[in-house]
């Protein structure tokens, strides 16, 4: 009984380890090799809080100012300030990853 609990918590821990040892070698992967969208990955993972919303904004900029054609950033920086209250600011957003969208489009 106590043998079956033991083999379940040293899976338990082994897969806790492995998947920290994959969110770490992401981590430094996106970091060398596309700053860009790490900073958009902190942010989306910011963005799931209303607390936290104005620091996803932060590192939403972040991604853009590091590369600025990243649609995704565009549009997650555009949801952040919509839900925040500013309208102005999500409209523009919105319409530069549309924009960032049609120009990929046309070159196809």
């Amino acid at each position: 009984m106590y043998v079956c609990i033991y083999i379940y918590i040293y899976i338990y821990i082994y897969i806790y380890i492995y998947i920290l040892y994959g969110i770490i070698y992401f981590t430094d992967v996106c970091i060398r090799e596309n700053k860009g969208l790490y900073w958009y990955l902190l942010g989306r993972l910011y963005d799931s809080s209303p607390d936290l919303r104005h620091s996803a904004i932060e590192f939403y900029e972040k991604a853009l100012k590091l590369d600025p054609s990243m649609v995704m950033a565009w549009n997650a920086i555009g949801e952040a300030y919509w839900l925040s209250g500013k309208k102005d600011l999500a409209k523009s957003c919105f319409q530069k990853a549309l924009l960032k969208v049609i120009i990929f489009i046309q070159y196809m």
